[in-house]
């Protein structure tokens, strides 16, 4: 009888062991499984924090891509218009002076047109002075021939 009781209490103290053990077995696997699962959600929230950085450092460097494509775009065009707008000015300019050498060219050739029709105005001038100068001349000559020719005359009677 003493040896069941011995049996049944060390059968007792085995089972209240094992009970004792897997209490705390479960304990330690729920604080593991407690662990574990605390691990995880950090181990999401640093991947979720990674990967909004990841995006916003995407965005940021798109952002800053497409302000620089957009100044090197506006500074083309503002190159572009500056160039044109010289060359126009150029044009414009070449123009200008084209019409005033024509002009000039123009007064010129009618200065030189004026003067000689001045010219030629003196010379018809000088033409008709000389030639109202030899026709005076004959005149005198003749009138002074007829003088002679009547004292020859007058004298010969």
């Amino acid at each position: 009888m003493m040896a069941d009781l011995t049996r049944e209490k060390d059968a007792e103290t085995n089972r209240l062991m094992q009970e004792h053990k897997d209490k705390a077995f479960e304990q330690l696997t729920a604080q593991m499984s407690e662990a574990c699962k605390i691990e995880d959600d950090l181990a999401r929230g640093a991947a979720e924090i990674e990967d909004e950085y990841q995006i916003k450092n995407r965005e940021r460097r798109k952002k800053k891509k497409a302000a620089i494509e957009f100044i090197a775009e506006h500074r083309a065009t503002v190159m572009k218009r500056k160039v044109e707008k010289e060359s126009e000015e150029k044009a414009e300019h070449e123009e200008d002076y084209n019409q005033w050498m024509t002009a000039d060219c123009i007064y010129l050739e009618m200065e030189k047109a004026k003067k000689q029709r001045q010219r030629d105005a003196n010379m018809e001038a000088e033409k008709q002075a000389k030639k109202q100068q030899e026709k005076q001349a004959d005149l005198d000559y003749d009138a002074q021939r007829e003088a002679t020719f009547s004292k020859d005359r007058a004298f010969q009677r």
